[in-house]
């Protein structure tokens, strides 16, 4: 029979070896003959690959397109009576480059604002999967750390919908959120993802301090739309109506529209919001518990497991 710690050796091993089949969870309301994500993104890809041409920059900086000859619309060929005859639709091509350079282009405009705030500029910048400590040493006690760490590499080779990392202080939440970045943000694609990765307490004064600087719905709307965005210490916030307000909305944006989120926070999902709670514990998200020892206090405290 295969124990705790054999599972969680595997399920590190399978992250590190290219998967023969898919390890997206499944889809208790989607009916069997719907495309999965990860399905989806593949196709998605392979159409980008047919139809761009990245040595043909065009005007607007995004490539040279096949399927809507570069002009990032297309009309649908659709019967009279359908409510699109007649419109010019997004490129379903090159229409999310297109989405993409703008929130670029609206980051770099605000950089500076964000990088005040963002935890990518400290010591998170250093921390990916090469650097998490797998606590093997520590036997039992810390195979919730393994898993998550499978969890969170499976999560940034294919990003989709929300990664809820939840448990005790100390037990690397915001290193595997960090390394979930680094190695998004650093992807090879010719315009690679863009990633917001926040402590939600300074998440919240930035969009404050926008009322005064005259951003604060730039910075919402970047924040509800960006490639992938992470919050790390949900529940650490001020217990306001503003705060909780604010972070549903953006929440709830990105729930709807399937877009990345990693959420990290020491509470029992039960303890916040419920609007918040309902969002992340729906079954299509992955939601990860991890109960260990802080390995802070095992450093202050060097051979003793606390």
């Amino acid at each position: 029979m295969e124990t705790l710690t054999d599972l969680a050796d595997r399920m590190v091993a399978e992250v590190h070896t290219p998967a023969t089949t898919s390890t997206q969870p499944s889809r208790k309301h989607e009916p069997k003959s719907s495309p999965t994500k990860k399905e989806q993104s593949s196709t998605a890809a392979a159409a980008r690959e047919k139809y761009l041409d990245w040595d043909d920059v065009q005007e607007d900086g995004l490539p040279a397109c096949s399927f809507c000859d570069s002009l990032r619309r297309y009309r649908a060929l659709v019967p009279r009576d359908h409510d699109d005859f007649g419109r010019l639709l997004p490129c379903p091509v090159c229409g999310t480059l297109a989405v993409r350079k703008r929130l670029r282009e609206l980051y770099r405009k605000k950089r500076d604002r964000i990088e005040e705030f963002s935890l990518l500029c400290g010591e998170a910048a250093d921390q990916t999967f090469d650097t998490f400590d797998l606590r093997r040493d520590e036997g039992d006690d810390t195979i919730p750390v393994r898993i998550a760490y499978a969890k969170a590499k499976a999560f940034a080779e294919d990003p989709h919908d929300f990664l809820v990392l939840h448990g005790s202080r100390g037990t690397g939440k915001s290193h595997l959120a960090a390394a979930i970045a680094n190695k998004v943000k650093d992807s090879t694609e010719e315009l690679p993802p863009l990633v917001l990765f926040f402590v939600v307490p300074e998440f919240l004064e930035m969009l404050r301090t926008g009322y005064d600087e005259g951003d604060y719905q730039e910075l919402l709307d970047l924040s509800k739309s960006v490639d992938l965005l992470i919050l790390d210490d949900l529940g650490a916030e001020s217990e306001t109506s503003w705060a909780h307000e604010k972070l549903f909305q953006v929440i709830n944006r990105r729930y709807i529209n399937h877009l990345p989120t990693v959420v990290a926070t020491n509470c029992r999902l039960s303890e916040l919001p419920p609007r918040i709670y309902s969002r992340l514990a729906d079954d299509r998200n992955t939601v990860v518990s991890i109960t260990a020892p802080d390995y802070r206090q095992r450093e202050r405290n060097p051979g003793e497991v606390i």
